[in-house]
């Protein structure tokens, strides 16, 4: 059983679980370390077919891996980074959460002029056929993006939702992906999004 990990540093590691027995603890082994946010990992999703791997980070950029075929790039002469046993590359990164919006504080709006700062991604999901992807952020919106025509630098979410008067600290579809679900930072209320359609 594979699972992902994230840290307070810039990485994304993959490691391998197998229970031995129902005595022993699960037996662990690290398959790959993924370095490509420039700052710190806050959520990790696996796709449910289990193709992609996506990272939302404080970089404001949400990275989409792919696991390929074939042995792992060598290790740079000198590094002291162990070696990854499994070869994923990133195939897509997602870049569109600002605080140039509605840059609130406690309710108050402080800003509405577009800017140059960038704004943390808090969570992700994946709709259940793995279609869309929805990303928010602590610029008080959420994202939903296409995952039918990828390519390598994606700025142009297919909506943009931004009915939160705070930070949105999480997101999640139903099983049948009708509806999706948020919540803002004070955890004061949530709102139900209507179907879209791709």
């Amino acid at each position: 059983m594979r699972q992902s990990l994230r840290l307070v540093d810039n990485c994304v590691k993959i490691w391998s679980l197998e229970v031995l027995s129902e005595t022993d603890g699960p037996e662990c082994e690290l398959l790959a370390t993924l370095t490509w946010h420039e700052k710190a990992v806050n959520c990790v999703r696996w796709s449910h077919n289990g193709r992609y791997l996506a990272s939302g980070s404080d970089d404001h950029q949400v990275l989409l891996y792919e696991l390929q075929d074939g042995p792992p790039a060598p290790i740079p002469f000198g590094s002291n980074q162990v070696p990854n046993k499994e070869t994923w590359v990133r195939c897509s990164m997602l870049k569109s959460h600002t605080m140039g919006m509605y840059v609130c504080h406690h309710h108050k709006v402080i800003s509405t002029a577009r800017s140059s700062c960038v704004a943390d991604v808090q969570d992700l999901a994946w709709s259940p056929d793995d279609r869309m992807l929805a990303t928010c952020s602590i610029d008080n919106s959420i994202l939903i993006w296409s995952m039918d025509h990828l390519s390598s630098v994606m700025t142009h979410p297919i909506q943009h939702l931004s009915g939160h008067q705070g930070w949105v600290k999480g997101v999640a579809w139903d099983p049948v992906g009708k509806v999706r679900m948020s919540f803002h930072h004070m955890a004061e209320y949530y709102i139900l999004i209507r179907p879209i359609h791709v």
